[in-house]
């Protein structure tokens, strides 16, 4: 049923947008809320894999730089995730080069790559 109304809301399973999570998390809507964390959660999860993969022999075979590097006892949660996000998307409005179409994705990426550079 969930998914159902989010399809009805125009909301794709695969590319939520800085305009969309905005305007769901106005809307205080308990179910979509929870929806939108754990997809975010999916998201951190992903990058995170991503760049353990770099780190293994084809991605240093190929000479690949990994995407961040966090402190190795760090553990991120899928609160850090929603902060960095929130985070990220209140820095890209206070640099005044926020798009309602980017992917929330690509801005929990850019906040990884600028809160953990690799040095």
């Amino acid at each position: 049923m969930l998914i159902l109304g989010l399809l009805c809301c125009n909301i794709s399973l695969a590319d939520i947008t800085v305009s969309d999570y905005l305007k769901f998390r106005e809307g205080k809507n308990k179910k979509v809320n929870e929806f939108i964390d754990n997809n975010i959660l999916g998201i951190g999860t992903g990058i995170f894999w991503s760049n353990i993969n770099i780190g293994l022999k084809l991605g240093k075979a190929n000479k690949e730089k990994p995407i961040y590097c966090a402190p190795e006892k760090l553990t991120i949660t899928k609160e850090n995730y929603i902060n960095f996000l929130d985070a990220e998307i209140k820095e890209h409005k206070k640099m005044r080069v926020l798009s309602g179409d980017t992917p929330i994705a690509i801005m929990i990426l850019f906040h990884l790559e600028r809160i953990f550079p690799c040095k």
